[in-house]
């Protein structure tokens, strides 16, 4: 069964959940912002683990004060870590975490792996492979 396409109001005003996991670009930058957000069903839940600058933090702000979201899982900010005019951290419907999911000994032993792998692939292919190795 094939879902259909809609356009970001449309799928906002009907999703109970908006899980943001979109790479940041040119286009996509606040692409949660004053007119997006106030497509959003009442009561809704928030979270990105993306990047934080695809979500107006005043924006979202508003959007908590005001009752269109009922609360927000932010796992990336803008600017990260937050500055001084922080929006969110003091809010009891706002979770936050530090954005470290790429810090666990799993994922480095993974990128540890993968680097050699990529290394010693590099040096076979350009034909520069020790002979110890080989």
């Amino acid at each position: 069964h094939e879902l259909p396409h809609l356009p970001l109001h449309d799928l906002l005003a009907q999703s109970d959940f908006i899980v943001v996991t979109a790479s940041l670009t040119t286009d996509s930058h606040k692409m949660l912002n004053n007119d997006t957000l106030s497509a959003v069903k009442p009561g809704a839940l928030l979270v990105n683990v993306g990047r934080g600058p695809l979500i107006d933090e005043s924006a979202l702000a508003a959007a908590l004060d005001d009752g269109r979201l009922a609360g927000a899982a932010l796992d990336v900010r803008d600017p990260e870590p937050p500055d001084g005019h922080d929006l969110l951290s003091t809010r009891t419907n706002v979770i936050q975490t530090p954005h470290m999911a790429g810090a666990s000994s799993s994922v480095r032993q993974r990128l540890q792996t993968m680097a050699a792998h990529e290394a010693i692939e590099l040096l076979r292919t350009t034909g520069r492979m020790p002979n110890e190795i080989r």
